[in-house]
């Protein structure tokens, strides 16, 4: 079992590392969940990449009233890199990953230590999570594959969320033993990460939802959209090449696959969709609203509408 005393601040068991660029308005949401969690032998270390709204603020005061919250600010780069500068500081035998706009669950990271500290084969764990739009309203639950097996064999294919990278703890010298995230990747640093890690070691999710996973606008996922299917492919590839195995033909199917069609301004509609078939209805109802406010004339808002209102009644009556 894993300490949870906070009494030994200089060396934690487990340290938190967060990328920090432009999040003021979600930053004390994130931060607030590593500070309530049920596990207390931690260091959060908050990397500034060179915010310009308000962030740096933020996090300094943060920093003054909890010792074990350690910031570092720096010039614009990128994410990987980010990261990488805080695994080059972090004290913990366990590196946890997290995003400046998801909230951890009280339990994330004793459940998920107490975990690697009974399976010294798993080099890299993740968890479930519940997918939340930017008011933390619930639009599905999202369980991943438990078996080393099945999360490599998906990560292998190109798509990178067999482990959703915000909710992944990693053991801290098979992390440095791979020399960490590789810079040249702009997305999907995460799945080459995997697979690298893979070969040196075993991966597994907790069936447990233990991240609230936020979707918003203006996210990674919209804006660097086009650039998914070259580093998808990279991933993959290099992958293959260092297994010894074949590049298969169905990777040019990357090229389509990894973009999404919604460019962010059918994002209400989108989102309201997925809660509807996530079962959340007062979500996709809500969302539903916003879309038909935020864009009147489009079709997608009115399907929206539809959808969310008259399918749900329709629904509900056949089942009565």
């Amino acid at each position: 079992m894993a300490r949870d005393d906070a009494s030994s601040i200089a060396t934690p068991i487990l340290s938190v590392v967060m990328p920090v660029h432009n999040s003021a308005v979600y930053l004390t949401d994130s931060i607030g969940s590593i500070l309530g969690q049920t596990f207390l032998d931690w260091e959060l270390i908050c990397i500034d990449d060179g915010s310009s709204d308000g962030s740096l603020e933020i996090l300094r005061r943060y920093e003054r009233a909890d010792p074990r919250v350690r910031v570092v600010t720096r010039s614009h780069t990128d994410v990987a890199r980010a990261r990488n500068d805080g695994i080059a500081i972090a004290r913990g035998r366990y590196i946890a990953a997290m995003d400046s706009d998801d909230v951890a669950l009280p339990e994330r990271l004793r459940r998920q230590v107490d975990y690697m500290e009974s399976h010294p084969e798993c080099v890299c764990l993740g968890a479930a999570v519940r997918i939340v739009g930017p008011d933390l309203m619930p639009i599905q639950d999202e369980p991943r594959p438990l078996d080393h097996e099945t999360i490599d064999c998906e990560t292998l294919t190109g798509f990178g969320a067999a482990i959703r990278h915000p909710v992944a703890i990693f053991r801290a010298d098979a992390i440095r033993s791979i020399n960490g995230y590789r810079e040249e990747y702009l997305t999907h640093e995460d799945a080459d990460l995997y697979l690298r890690l893979a070969e040196i070691g075993r991966l597994a999710n907790l069936p447990d939802i233990l991240l609230l996973y936020r979707w918003r606008l203006g996210s990674c996922d919209r804006t660097r959209s086009s650039l998914w299917p070259r580093y998808a492919k990279m991933a993959v590839q290099d992958a293959r090449i260092r297994r010894g195995l074949s590049i298969v033909p169905d990777i040019a199917n990357l090229e389509q696959a990894s973009i999404r069609p919604d460019d962010g301004r059918a994002s209400w509609a989108a989102w309201s969709y997925c809660a509807f078939n996530g079962g959340y209805i007062n979500t996709a109802r809500q969302y539903a609203w916003r879309s038909i406010f935020s864009e009147p004339l489009a079709i997608s808002s009115w399907k929206a509408i539809l959808r969310a209102f008259l399918m749900h009644a329709e629904s509900k009556g056949s089942s009565a």
